[in-house]
């Protein structure tokens, strides 16, 4: 293996870790201190650019309206979704994954895609030892005389 393959392998090894990483902590902060209601998407527009998607839930009796960190494309106005929110500031809201789930999916598919040209790799360098083995064991020809 050359050592520029190596070193290919070693940094798509290292980022998917941090791609996996950011991702499971950036979901853990957005869960950690924030709480969960139900809302019910009152707006979605779509243009070429933006994917916004605005929720009405309330909260203490009060409601709100506000943009979901969301580009889910299979939800419709009048769907009720399950959100997150800042207790200390509830026009902040979340739909729980976001951002870290597409890190995280993004770093598995870099790791595997480096482990499955590693195994590829190893598959071929013992099937190129097994031949030159096999060669180096075979017998001389020898001519008819």
């Amino acid at each position: 293996m050359s050592k520029k393959g190596r070193g290919l392998k070693i940094l798509a090894a290292v980022i998917s870790m941090l791609l996996l990483g950011t991702g499971v902590l950036t979901i853990l902060y957005q869960s950690t201190g924030s709480e969960k209601t139900s809302a019910v998407i009152v707006s979605i527009n779509n243009d070429l650019h933006q994917h916004i998607i605005k929720a009405e839930y309330t909260i203490n009796g009060k409601k709100y309206n506000s943009v979901l960190d969301s580009d889910n494309n299979s939800l419709s106005v009048g769907d009720k979704i399950e959100i997150r929110y800042d207790p200390k500031d509830p026009k902040k809201i979340h739909s729980g994954t976001g951002f870290g789930f597409y890190l995280i999916i993004t770093g598995g598919v870099i790791l595997l895609f480096a482990v499955f040209i590693t195994v590829k790799e190893k598959i071929s360098q013992t099937a190129q030892k097994e031949k030159q083995t096999d060669i180096s064991r075979a017998p001389p020809d020898h001519q008819k005389q």
